[in-house]
């Protein structure tokens, strides 16, 4: 019995070959990538360098909360600087606003909250562009106490420290926000929308109307 063997055929020309067979790439195992929504952020710990926030899930047991760090988180964190202004947002931000560590003048927190209550209307598009800029006059009472104390104190050139009568000028994002204190210029709301101050065009009028009451019970009629 004889066994007849193929010789390989001839090359001509440069060939690559590969020696040895490629290896198959192997899966990756799945990893958790479950997300879970936040119900509310119930209260913070630490300082800047490492801070934490109690954090309610939807869908689970309210008696289910969980501390995480803000490092690993910054979506969230995003969303509550986003929202500080917002009392309805979460537990955290309403205690700030409205608990004890709101603004100490009442007036103050009634005029954010008047701004608060003139950026209800959404006016941006999802996607961030601007959609509709709208012009908003807000007027409430605002005593001369309180008048001197947050906004003459700040040594603006427009607002004469001494009391001369009526203020009337024009100031600037950041001024306002000295005196008022952050997050009064921005409402947020459930989807990606939200309505912001414009950093220029703040008009603020100030002044008291001296008031006349006519006594008429001793006209003859």
């Amino acid at each position: 019995m004889s066994i007849c063997r193929k010789r390989a055929p001839q090359r001509y020309g440069e060939w690559s070959t590969t020696p040895t067979r490629p290896e198959r790439k192997r899966k990756a195992k799945a990893k958790d990538t479950a997300i879970h929504e936040v119900q509310d952020v119930l209260a913070e710990k630490g300082d800047l360098g490492y801070k934490e926030f109690l954090v309610q899930w939807r869908h689970w047991d309210p008696k289910d909360t969980q501390w995480i760090q803000a490092s690993g988180n910054m979506g969230l964190v995003r969303w509550l600087d986003a929202n500080r202004a917002n009392p309805y947002s979460c537990t955290l931000n309403r205690r700030k606003l409205l608990g004890v560590d709101r603004h100490p003048n009442d007036e103050v927190v009634a005029l954010r909250a008047a701004v608060w209550d003139a950026l209800s209307t959404p006016t941006a598009t999802p996607d961030g562009n601007v959609g509709v800029e709208m012009t908003s006059n807000i007027s409430i009472p605002f005593s001369k106490e309180s008048f001197d104390s947050v906004f003459r104190s700040l040594g603006c050139q427009d607002i004469p420290t001494m009391d001369s009568g009526n203020v009337e000028c024009m100031v600037t994002h950041a001024l306002m926000s000295q005196a008022l204190g952050p997050g009064w210029d921005v409402r947020t709301f459930k989807t990606s929308t939200l309505n912001r101050v414009q950093d220029a065009g703040i008009h603020l009028k100030w002044g008291f109307h001296e008031r006349y009451n006519w006594d008429h019970s001793q006209c003859n009629r």
